[in-house]
């Protein structure tokens, strides 16, 4: 555990503490949140490679009018040091789960503690900021990834303020545990839940352009990916604490 600690206290201001049973890690972060669009034919790559029996959650949606019969949705999710594809609203034995197929960090020492630790697809990538324009470049192996973020207010507002409403399903999408293999466990796979203060999250909602090039994303495809920010399936820059548990055995 104290490989974990040294490197999330280095980059994301954490702490460590235990949380009834479970040990546990708060952190405080800057992050942009997009809900995406995807089609099922795609996603359904990144569940075959899990080896884990889950199916979409297609009744509980609280934006499914927004969606096709044939999409789900993903969270793109990214820090300074991070970048994560995660598909909510999954089902595994009667019960919502998230799934992580895919996780670049900035350097090392962090991608081996989430490997360590969790057991999750973490890869070292090159990633830098360019403050200047809100953009991000994320390069792996020959794949390329540019996401740029324009704020659409200039100023951040509470969650909970009427004028937030619509980052209401960025809540819900983030209110299961999520699925993970760590190595040293002898039955798999287990469970961690990531609890945010959302009451006293700052947010704010931007526009999002992602460039996706030479398969750095794996199952989804390479291509232009655009989002309007306010809305339902949208995009949001934050400021927020949470807590990241340790794997436990799964409800």
């Amino acid at each position: 555990m104290k490989f974990l600690l040294i490197s999330t206290i280095a980059i994301l201001n954490c702490l460590a503490f235990s949380l009834g049973q479970k040990n546990a890690t708060t952190c405080h972060t800057t992050s942009w949140w997009v809900l995406l669009p995807m089609k099922k034919v795609y996603l359904d790559n990144y569940l075959k490679a899990s080896n884990i029996p889950l199916t979409y959650n297609t009744s509980q949606l609280p934006f499914s009018s927004e969606l096709k019969p044939d999409e789900h949705v993903v969270i793109i999710s990214l820090t300074f040091v991070e970048f994560k594809v995660q598909i909510p609203y999954l089902v595994r034995k009667d019960k919502n789960v998230m799934f992580k197929p895919l996780i670049y960090e900035s350097n090392f020492i962090d991608t081996s503690a989430t490997k360590l630790v969790y057991g999750l697809p973490a890869y070292t990538a090159d990633m830098a900021y360019d403050g200047s324009g809100g953009s991000y470049n994320i390069s792996f192996s020959n794949g390329k990834l540019l996401a740029t973020f324009k704020p659409l207010t200039s100023n951040f507002s509470i969650y909970g303020s009427p004028e937030t409403k619509n980052f209401s399903s960025f809540v819900d999408s983030n209110s299961f545990p999520w699925l993970c293999n760590p190595p040293l466990s002898t039955s798999n796979p287990k469970c961690a839940t990531d609890t945010y203060t959302f009451s006293q999250t700052k947010v704010r909602p931007v526009s999002m352009v992602l460039l996706v090039e030479n398969g750095i994303l794996n199952a989804i495809p390479d291509g232009k990916y655009t989002n309007d920010g306010d809305r339902l399936l949208g995009a949001w820059q934050l400021d927020t604490t949470l807590i990241i548990t340790s794997p436990y055995t799964c409800p």
